[in-house]
This record gives C-alpha cells, structure tokens and sequence, in this order.
C-alpha cells in the first residue's frame, strides 16, 4: 500500500507556498479484472495462481509502478498515516524575504510524523523538497523549507566601470536596474549577456552620471533539501540505523572521520521496514564512524 502525503499546493516565482488542496497523494488500492483464480480446464491459458508465480505478477506490478515512486507502507500505518491527514490541516504558509524561510501552521492533530512537500517553479523547471512534521496536538508552527537567493556583489572596475557579479550555477537570473527606489519602482531588465569565469557570473557596465539601483531578477532556488532525520541506537551488539519510512530512495553511507580529505562509503545492505521507519542493523564495531544518508 501507499501513504498518502500531505502535498505542497500551487506556487508562485519568487514566493514558494506549501498548500493543502486536491493535489493531496491519496493511499492505492490494487485490484484486478481477472476472474479467474484455480485453473480452468477448458482454457489452456488459464493456470493455477500459485506462490510462485503470484510473487512474479506483484513483482511485475510493482516494477511498473516503480517509476511512480511508491512508498511501501504496511495497512495499519497507511490507515494511521490517512487518519493524520483528516484530523489536521496545513491552514497557511508564509514566506519571509528578509530570512528565506518557509514556515507552513497546522491546526488539528496528529499521533505520527507526516510530510509536507514544497513546490517551487514554473512550467517545466518546477522542483520540490520533503519535509517533516512531527506528531502534534494544536496550533503548530513547522519550518517546511529554507531559501537562499544568488548574493550578487557590485564593485568599481576600472576605465570608469562597475563590476556586477553572482554565481553562475543561478544561470536563470536577470540583472534589472532602477534609477531610484522611492515611490512606484520602475525595473528594466539589461539585455547583456555576462561572461563566467571560475564558477562566477560577471558584468560590467559604465558608470553613468546618474545613480543606479541593481538586483538579480528571477525564480527563488532550494538550498540543498532538507535530509530525513537520521536516528541511530544500540540494540544489544548492533547499531540500528533508521529514518521516516515516506523518505523513499535514500540509501546509508558512512565515514570514518570527517577531516579533509575523506571518503563516504555506500552501504549495500537494503533496508527492512519496521515499525513504519527504514532500518538497516550493522554490527557495532569500535572506532568511530560517521553516517549520513543521500540520495
């Protein structure tokens, strides 16, 4: 089965929301048109449903259904996870400019953690980023995700010039200049193209005899989306590593030290669902190691 997460709603260039709405994932019922169960011996194309090859035809299915990202949950925490979404409600989210958080208010309750998803974009550059709120009772206040607009930077070049520079990874970014700030802001997007050099976008434009006002124009960007949060226990002479079963895809690395430079190897161990979290168990060895998870 599928839990149904709470999911992010419409979004807005520069001003990204998390909403309840129709948008909302919904918990999957498989079923079949087939009508026959034992072997019917007037069709030869009929046979017997056995173990065997019924693991193959949910194998299948499964397969087929993988690209659609499903989160396999037991019946008990899907019904659990439903009821969630019905005893509460993500009333509003808001946007703050000046520290680039998204903070999203929930009303209700709820007896597990949930998720809420935020969209940013538009048209086919649309992205998202899964965050987690915890069990609550009452008016609760979540931070759903955190944004940081490109830093653009201005400078006195020489032969009577100014030096506008930004990262380039914001390719997507405009420069607009203004001649002053008071009153209805006029806005012109300059058409010049900027050159990269080392990772840096950079423009240079003379200096006029009037001032001028610039800024960087364009769809607010994730900061690396937040991680699921990762726990770790000891469990007689074993470490148990786990996280939130809706965080799909995730797989456990580990460090032995976190000093330039190091490497982080990929555990191949699958991870075993119990008790609605992801969990891999690894002997605890001594030494210290360091884990993380990524996707």
């Amino acid at each position: 089965m599928v839990s149904g997460q709470r999911c992010g709603g419409h979004h807005r260039p520069r001003h990204p929301a998390a909403q309840t709405g129709d948008g909302q994932c919904a918990l999957a019922t498989l079923y079949t048109h087939e009508w026959y169960i034992h072997p019917n011996a007037a069709r030869s194309d009929m046979p017997a449903i056995t173990t065997s090859n019924w693991r193959a035809i949910l194998q299948g299915i499964t397969n087929n259904m993988a690209p659609y990202n499903p989160i396999h949950v037991t019946m008990d925490y899907a019904c659990q996870y439903v009821r969630a979404t019905r005893t509460s409600r993500l009333t509003s989210s808001e946007f703050d400019t000046a520290s680039g958080r998204l903070t999203t208010k929930f009303s209700g309750k709820t007896d597990l953690e949930t998720s809420v998803q935020v969209f940013v974009g538009e048209d086919g550059a649309i992205s998202n980023s899964l965050s987690t709120v915890p069990a609550f009772s009452g008016p609760t206040i979540v931070t759903a995700a955190t944004f940081a607009p490109p830093t653009l930077s201005v400078t006195l070049a020489t032969n009577n010039q100014v030096l506008l520079c930004w990262p380039s990874a914001y390719a997507s970014f405009q420069i607009q200049s203004a001649t002053n700030l008071t009153g209805s802001v006029s806005w012109t997007t300059l058409t010049n193209t900027p050159q990269v050099v080392s990772n840096v976008s950079t423009l240079a434009l003379p200096i006029g005899s009037t001032s001028q006002f610039f800024r960087l124009a364009g769809s607010v960007a994730f900061t690396t989306p937040p991680g699921p949060p990762i726990e770790l226990k000891l469990a007689g002479t074993n470490l148990v590593v786990s996280w939130p079963v809706f965080f799909a895809g995730f797989s456990v690395q580990t460090a032995t030290n976190l000093t330039p430079p190091f490497a982080w190897s990929t555990l191949t161990n699958a991870p075993l669902v119990i008790t609605n979290r992801n969990t891999v168990t690894l002997p605890a060895a001594s030494g210290t190691k360091f884990f993380r998870l990524i996707k």
